[in-house]
């Protein structure tokens, strides 16, 4: 975006009121010279995408105009150097409201005798009997008539038209340089721009009236668009705010100590930037914990008991060799399951990459009441942690088995907020692991949640992986 800093361009009006409203001067006195454009905006902000837009130079007078960088423009033969640094350059969008809009669409076609070729055969049929009938011509449209047509199913529905203010913000500390004469003068701006759009959510791509409606509504791609768009700025605005006070301009006493203010005013604004960021601690938990990509557009949770080993619910995994996944850090990666128990919905999987094991909960007491802690993905918001109590620790029934199956499961009872995508993930307390999250009963936010108990879990794991030791993490 800011690489179009600089841009030879048509006339584009730029907003008055940013500066005094006297007549622009004569600055004719300037024909010829050869300045230099100098984008010098924060690299970290740019890097860290807090520049939404950049302005943008129109060139509308009589001079030799070019982009370059801050060491040619100071170093070179250019008269006259004009500095930019994006302080702020913030886009926001305000939905004023949000309408339902009827209409139909087409849902599916389906084969209905063509009218017109029942026509077509009765003239075929008249013809054999009298002269008012020409046979040839009625054979013709016969043969030349398709028997069916396809007839349009219409479904009702609405889509959502939204009114959109799109606001535009920006802050410039800009300064011009007389190479010459080894002056400069610093300034800053503002620019304000705001824009209605009125923007069709939802609309079906085989609504009978699609076009009609994107021709009245924009879409979200015209907005941003529009909020990527630069701000534009005259050349003469700039030069005839400097011929105006240039009784402020400051003796140049070394490029260095100019550099040294341009870096000062760019520290200032990613101050200010910094200063708004809001943070979060990262709970190292985190990285035990994956994402479980299960194919059926859904998503479940596991996590690493051994450096390349991660545990989650068979029922995660259910019907698949290979599953896909994704660590706390953003890394893609990929399991093979190697052990599983289908009645107390355990499984393992084989990591290709390595990730940062937990240590399970080692006493033979668990009291009521003790804080607990969910780590997952609920409703495919991932890495989301839950906070609750351990409600009580009960006997029940296998949820993948009919009753009475085999032996009931070991559960802990907990009102942990706990929605689909938790499958399999682990439930903590402090920084030890208590259980396995894997179901609940009637709405999975009733407060009626349940994890399989660590003895059930480690049980498992001594069956299946013998050297394991579970605090090793």
């Amino acid at each position: 975006m800011v690489s179009n800093f600089l841009k030879l361009s048509l006339f584009v009006l730029f907003l008055a009121t940013i500066w005094s409203e006297e007549s622009i001067a004569d600055l004719g006195h300037y024909n010829g010279k050869k300045v230099v454009f100098v984008d010098a905006t924060s690299r970290t902000l740019l890097r860290q995408r807090q520049i939404d837009f950049s302005p943008e130079v129109e060139i509308d007078m009589e001079i030799d105009a070019e982009r370059g960088s801050l060491d040619s423009a100071l170093n070179g033969s250019a008269d006259f150097a004009v500095i930019f640094e994006v302080a702020i350059a913030k886009a926001n969008r305000r939905v004023l409201d949000l309408r339902r809009i009827a209409s139909i669409y087409v849902a599916k076609t389906e084969k209905i005798i063509n009218p017109e070729w029942k026509m077509a055969k009765m003239n075929a049929f008249m013809s054999k009997f009298g002269d008012s009938y020409d046979g040839d011509s009625a054979h013709r449209g016969l043969v030349g008539t398709p028997k069916f047509i396809e007839k349009p199913i219409h479904v009702n529905y609405e889509f959502e038209q939204a009114r959109v203010r799109g606001t535009k913000a920006m802050t410039v500390n800009y300064y011009v340089v007389d190479l010459k004469n080894k002056r400069y003068f610093k300034s800053n701006f503002d620019i304000n721009e705001k824009k209605q759009f009125k923007i069709a959510y939802r609309l079906h791509k085989r609504d009978v009236k699609r076009n009609q409606h994107l021709e009245i509504h924009n879409t979200e791609k015209d907005v941003k668009n529009w909020e990527d768009a630069p701000l534009t700025i005259l050349a003469s605005q700039l030069f005839n705010q400097y011929d105006r006070k240039r009784g402020k301009s400051k003796k140049l006493t070394s490029m260095a100590a100019l550099r040294k203010t341009i870096l000062k005013d760019k520290n200032v604004a990613l101050a200010k930037h910094k200063d708004t960021d809001y943070k979060y601690g990262v709970d190292k938990r985190l990285d035990s914990v994956v994402v479980i990509y299960t194919g059926r557009n859904s998503v479940g949770t596991g996590f690493f008991i051994t450096p390349d080993i991660v545990l989650t619910n068979w029922h995660v995994i259910n019907g698949s060799e290979f599953v896909e996944m994704k660590m706390h850090g953003g890394m893609e990666t990929f399991g093979k399951i190697i052990a599983k128990d289908v009645r107390l919905d355990l499984a393992l999987i084989k990591v290709q990459n390595r990730g940062k094991p937990v240590r399970f909960y080692s006493k033979r007491k668990l009291d009521l009441g003790l804080t607990t802690e969910a780590i997952g993905h609920p409703k495919r918001f991932e890495f989301s942690v839950t906070r609750g109590a351990i409600s009580s620790i009960r006997r029940h029934s296998s949820i993948n088995l009919p009753r009475g199956s085999g032996k009931k499961v070991l559960y802990i009872q907990t009102d942990t907020s706990i929605n689909p995508g938790n499958s399999g993930g682990p439930l903590f307390h402090k920084n030890k692991v208590v259980g396995v999250n894997t179901w609940g009963v009637g709405e999975w936010d009733s407060g009626l949640s349940f994890a399989i108990h660590y003895g059930e879990v480690l049980q498992f794991l001594k069956d299946v992986l013998p050297e394991y030791s579970p605090h090793s993490g």
